[in-house]
């Protein structure tokens, strides 16, 4: 949402409204609380207050979810960033599986401007390794690049 609205706090307002009216007349739960955190996350990047009240409510709706799954860490993110506390952001879930050492040691290079040509060449180890590594950390973090991967890591303590 935030690449369509800019900084526009206006059109963030409108989408996220039109956004929330079409999740709230036809989501499951687990959509709701997905639309819910993105608005929450846009309105609360921009200043707005009304972004906490949305990322509070997404609270609320995935606690009803069996397995929020990559929403759920999605939510605790965008709660993390906005400096949400206590009774509104709860702790970043633990991982289900933990990272080996080597996938720590990559993991460990991935917050620096390194490409993965040159974090296979510090470690000694061949890059289809290191790529393999990604998407190991990738999939047990819950995610799907290199830097939500560094701010999942930050949030679990293990950067």
């Amino acid at each position: 949402m935030r690449a369509r609205t800019g900084d526009d706090p206006v059109r963030a307002h409108a989408d996220a409204a039109h956004a929330l009216t079409l999740a709230r007349r036809a989501s499951t739960d687990l959509a709701l609380g997905f639309v819910l955190a993105a608005c929450g996350d846009t309105l609360a990047g921009l200043g707005d207050a009304a972004g906490e009240s949305l990322l509070a409510e997404a609270r609320s709706v995935l606690a009803r979810c069996p397995d929020p799954g990559v929403v759920g860490r999605y939510l605790a993110r965008a709660e993390s960033r906005h400096g949400l506390t206590g009774a509104t952001a709860s702790r970043p879930p633990a991982l289900t599986e933990q990272l080996t050492e080597r996938e720590l040691a990559v993991l460990r290079h991935l917050p620096t401007t390194m490409s993965l040509r040159d974090i296979a060449s510090e470690l000694y180890v061949s890059l289809n390794t290191v790529k393999t590594h990604c998407r190991a950390i990738y999939r047990k973090l819950g995610v799907g690049d290199r830097k939500a991967a560094v701010q999942a890591a930050r949030d679990l303590s293990l950067l």
